[in-house]
Parts: C-alpha cells; structure tokens; sequence
C-alpha cells in the first residue's frame, strides 16, 4: 500500500510539473515571442546563493538480519528532521543553472518496527548530505520562475550512536535526486523561494543487538521542503 501510494504521488507530482511547463510556456510566448535562452552580455557569470529552513520526512523500512538470516517482519523507521540549508549556484543560461546544496547536518533516530519494534531506538546517526542539481528554468511568468531538475546526492555520515544496536557503524551513501520549485523576483537582486527535491537513498549498517551481530539495509528515501531567500550576486 506504501509503495503503491509513493507511486501515485510521484505521478501526480510529474503530471502538474508537466501542465505547469506547458502552462508557463504558452504565457511567455504570447507575452514575449522573442524570449532569448541565453543571459545578456552585461550579466553573462551569474552566482547565487540560498538559504533557509528545511523540513524532512523519510519514507523509511529495513531488512534486518541477524547471524544473516533476515529477521521476518521486522522493519525500522527513521525520525523526520528539521534543519537548515543552503545553495550555491552558478547560471550558465537564462534557463539552466547548476546547483549545490548542503545544510547543518542532522541528528537522525532510526526506531524498531514491525517484530522488533519493542527494541525502540536502534540507534542515532548525524549525517551531512550533499546535493547536486542541474536545474532547468521554464519561463518567467511575471515575477514567479518555476524550474525543475534532477541529480545526485551523497550522505556523509559524521558520527554513529548506540541504541538497542551497539558498535553501531553506518556507511555513507549515495543516491539519485529529483526537483522542482518556484521562485519570486522580490527585487533585482533578492528572491523568494519555495523548493521540493525526492531523494531515494539506501544505506548499509552494522554492529551488535545482544552479542549477536546485526546488519541492515536502511531506505530513508526522504523528502526535502525548503523555503527562503535567494541573492544574486
């Protein structure tokens, strides 16, 4: 049933991106059939820089195993975060930018569940993600700029605490990344910013659950919702 709803929403999510492009699409070319892709010789580098609050909720689950056999059942789900973030950019064209995010690397607790929930907290993990986007910019339709895009991301994991695991080590990494947002020029230099990225993100960890050893594949598979501002240099 999760997977099935994750699938609906990620349909829904592409069919207004889509409508949305056409939608921006037909006001520019009838507002302004000359649009030009490319930026003006007065404004060719253009830098950026975003910052702001970021809420993340995981689509979390496990396969757990112990002695490497799975445990049947058995399951865990990571705590949502709230931290802040941050972008640099670089626009190469009116409509296409490259973009780096990181933010204040969050303290994740991930919890038994199904036939091992009465373990509680199986452990804690601080990571600090990196994503890398290539963004696409639709046009602009009076002061809003809708974009989307997509990339990579990686997990760094920073430091690993014990729970009902002990010697808990978790390995870092990496994942594929879908975006899509909508910006407001407040000003010439200053923008408004609202930003959606998916990310699908599997980790490896193990360590020790009563002296027995334990290892698990983690799905966080998070959402990212960001608000803020934008300066452009």
């Amino acid at each position: 049933m999760l997977i099935s709803d994750k699938k609906t929403s990620y349909t829904i999510l592409l069919s207004l991106t889509a409508l949305l492009a056409s939608h921006y699409a037909e006001a520019s070319t009838s507002e302004n059939p000359n649009h030009i892709a490319t930026l003006s010789p007065n404004n060719e580098t253009r830098w950026f820089v975003r910052v702001g609050p970021l809420w993340v909720p995981y689509h979390s689950g496990a396969n757990i195993e112990i002695n490497g056999v799975s445990i049947p059942g058995a399951t865990a789900h990571a705590r949502n975060n709230v931290t802040a973030m941050f972008d640099v950019g670089y626009e190469f064209t009116q409509n296409f930018s490259i973009m780096i995010m990181g933010g204040i690397p969050p303290r994740t607790a991930v919890n038994g569940g199904g036939t091992v929930e009465s373990l509680g907290n199986l452990g804690s993990v601080r990571y600090g993600p990196i994503f890398v986007t290539g963004i696409y910019h639709l046009p602009q339709w009076h002061a809003l700029s809708p974009y989307v895009g997509a990339g990579l991301a990686h997990a760094f994991i920073l430091k690993d605490y014990d729970g009902a695991v002990s010697h808990l080590k978790v390995h870092s990494g990496s994942g594929t990344v879908i975006q899509t947002g909508i910006e407001y020029q407040w000003s010439k230099k200053w923008k408004l910013f609202v930003d959606y990225k998916h990310l699908w993100l599997h980790l490896n960890a193990h360590g020790s659950l009563q002296n027995t050893p334990v290892k698990a594949r983690i799905t966080l598979d998070p959402d990212l919702v960001s608000m803020g501002v934008k300066f452009q240099f």
